[in-house]
């Protein structure tokens, strides 16, 4: 089953594409977060996901680092650490991305 995350045009979007770091974090927080509370073996809530692996956005432990920061800074995420598991980020608001979870078949085209 495929779903669909929105991807909004706007001065939010426009300002976020000059940090191309944070702008590819964002994204793979966004596409990979959960649009429901149903459950799930890491108890990830609507808007959540595990991440850290920073080498499969293309950036060095350093930037991906400061792109988590600056996320942070600008609102748009949150990240707290869990021993043994990795990362969750939250993504916050829906100024950039909406994750509602529009499913394919469900689209009107």
């Amino acid at each position: 089953m495929s779903y669909f995350i929105k991807l909004k045009k706007g001065e939010a979007s426009e300002e976020l594409l000059k940090d191309p770091k944070a702008f590819v974090l964002l994204s793979a927080i966004a596409l990979r977060s959960r649009f429901n509370n149903n459950f799930n073996i890491h108890n990830l809530k609507k808007g959540q996901c595990l991440i850290g692996d920073h080498q499969n956005f293309g950036m060095t432990v350093g930037e991906y680092t400061y792109a988590r920061k600056r996320l942070e800074k600008y609102g748009l995420a949150s990240f707290k650490g869990i021993p043994n598991k990795g990362t969750i980020a939250t993504l916050k608001g829906n100024e950039i991305f909406d994750i509602s979870g529009v499913k394919e078949e469900d689209k009107n085209v």
